[in-house]
C-alpha cells in the first residue's frame, strides 16, 4: 500500500490538482519501556509528498520515507586483526528508517496567513543496526572517493508497526505563498521490536545490548512545506485546441 500512494503521488495526471512535499529535521521521545531500554531522541530528517483531492481540498493523503540515528560508537584500532598489522576503524550504528502512508485534512485551507492540520498516520519503522571493522586502503582517482577495505561487517534488522495522529500548523511565506514554515507533534504507537542500545567497543569486540519492547513514541518536527509536480492555477481555458 506504501509503494501504491508513492507510485499514485508521482503520477500527474488530468486529475491532480495540488501535490505538495515537505523535508523536516525530526526528533523522537520514547515514552514507556521503549524509554526505560532506550533513554536516547533519535534525530534524523523525514521527507513525504502529499496529494491533494481535487474536489475536497481539505483532504490529501501521501506516503513518507525518514531516517533517524539513534546511538552508535566508533574508534580507530591500530594492530594486529586478521593477521594484518594496520589501523582500523571499528564501528557500529543503530538507525530507524521509517516507511508510511497517511491521511491528512486542513482545518483553515483558505486562511493565507497559517493553517492547521490533524493527520492519521501507520507505516513500520525499521530498526537496522550496522557494525564493521574497516580500514582505507588508499584513493581511487576514479570517483574521487577514498577505497574502504571491509573486513567485518554485519545488520541487523527489525520492524515494528507505526501508526498514530498528530497536529501540525504550517505558515506560508514568500509571494505566492507556495513554501511555508512546517511545525508538527505526533504521537505514535509501536508495535514490540528487538533493537539494540548503546554499542560499546573494546579494541576489535563490538559488544551490543540487545532489548526488546513496544517501541511507541512522541515525535516533533519543524521544516519547510513546498509545491511539487502543480498545475499553473492561473490558466484559464480558451475552448481552442492548438
Amino acid at each position: 500500500s506504501i509503494l501504491f500512494c508513492f507510485a499514485t503521488i508521482f503520477t500527474v495526471n488530468s486529475l491532480a490538482q495540488v501535490n505538495k512535499g515537505s523535508l523536516t529535521f525530526q526528533a523522537a521521545f520514547p515514552t514507556a519501556d521503549y524509554k526505560k531500554n532506550c533513554n536516547v531522541v533519535p534525530t534524523g530528517l523525514l521527507f513525504n509528498i502529499a496529494h491533494q483531492l481535487k474536489n475536497q481540498p481539505p483532504f490529501s493523503f501521501g506516503g513518507e520515507i525518514g531516517i533517524m540515528q539513534v546511538s552508535g560508537a566508533d574508534k580507530y584500532y591500530t594492530g594486529f586483526y586478521h593477521n594484518e598489522f594496520n589501523t582500523f576503524l571499528v564501528a557500529s550504528w543503530n538507525h530507524i528508517v521509517t516507511l508510511g502512508a497517511f491521511f491528512k485534512v486542513n482545518l483553515f485551507p483558505e486562511n493565507p496567513f497559517f493553517d492547521v492540520d490533524v493527520n492519521i498516520t501507520a507505516g513500520t519503522n525499521i530498526f537496522i543496526t550496522t557494525t564493521s571493522i574497516s580500514r582505507d586502503v588508499g584513493w581511487d582517482f576514479l570517483t574521487n572517493t577514498v577505497k574502504t577495505k571491509y573486513y567485518y561487517s554485519d545488520n541487523h534488522a527489525s520492524c515494528a508497526l507505526r501508526v498514530g495522529g498528530g497536529i501540525g500548523i504550517d505558515i506560508p511565506f514568500g509571494r505566492q505563498k507556495n513554501t511555508s514554515i512546517l511545525i508538527k507533534t505526533s504521537y505514535l504507537y509501536g508495535s514490540h521490536a528487538k533493537y539494540y542500545a548503546h554499542p560499546s567497543i573494546i579494541n576489535t569486540q563490538i559488544i551490543l545490548s540487545p532489548k526488546a519492547s513496544g517501541t511507541s513514541m512522541v515525535l516533533a518536527e519543524t521544516g519547510i512545506q513546498f509545491g511539487l509536480f502543480n498545475k499553473n492555477k492561473n490558466h484559464k481555458s480558451t475552448g481552442i485546441d492548438h
